[in-house]
């Protein structure tokens, strides 16, 4: 007499286990660089926005050019470049990234961050050597860009007017 056993094997189920562990964690991982995304496509643009305006401002009339980072009422970051008179405005990024920045000479504790309706972070150059024009970003020690687990850092160089993008 023949007897049919229709369960599972210990070793069947532990390798059953195993695979959900690991489909598991690598779900988690890639959701997490699928929320950081938007932060990072965030701190590219400023990056590109600074140096790109930073070269054009050399070859502009320099008190009619400048930048202003801000934030809009539903929470998305934008950029409103002015090249002599003239205004470009475009989205840095979405909603739920957080933009902040840190005025140099101060504690690393008290960066100001943009929000809806606020201020906005108004940053020129120097015509004759690219740096940082007074009163107009040359306060500015870094800006700092994030969401969720992604963090970035925008460091000013105040003499030269260059910035550095650094993952913090």
């Amino acid at each position: 007499m023949t007897r049919k056993n229709g369960g599972y094997s210990l070793i069947e189920l532990i390798v059953i286990i195993a695979i959900l562990g690991i489909i598991a964690v690598g779900s988690i991982i890639g959701l997490g660089m699928i929320n950081g995304k938007p932060a990072d496509q965030c701190a590219n643009a400023l990056k590109m926005t600074l140096t790109s305006h930073r070269l054009s401002t050399m070859g502009k009339n320099e008190e009619s050019t400048y930048m202003e980072i801000y934030m809009e009422s539903d929470g998305s970051v934008w950029i409103k470049e002015v090249l002599d008179g003239v205004p470009t405005v475009s989205k840095a990024c979405d909603k739920g990234v957080s933009v902040s920045y840190h005025v140099r000479g101060t504690d690393d504790a008290n960066m100001v961050p943009l929000s809806p309706g606020g201020t906005a972070l108004k940053i020129g150059f120097n015509r004759s050597n690219g740096s940082f024009r007074a009163g107009c970003g040359d306060n500015i020690e870094y800006l700092r860009i994030s969401k969720a687990t992604h963090s970035f850092k925008l460091t000013f160089f105040n003499l030269t007017g260059k910035v550095l993008l650094e993952r913090e």
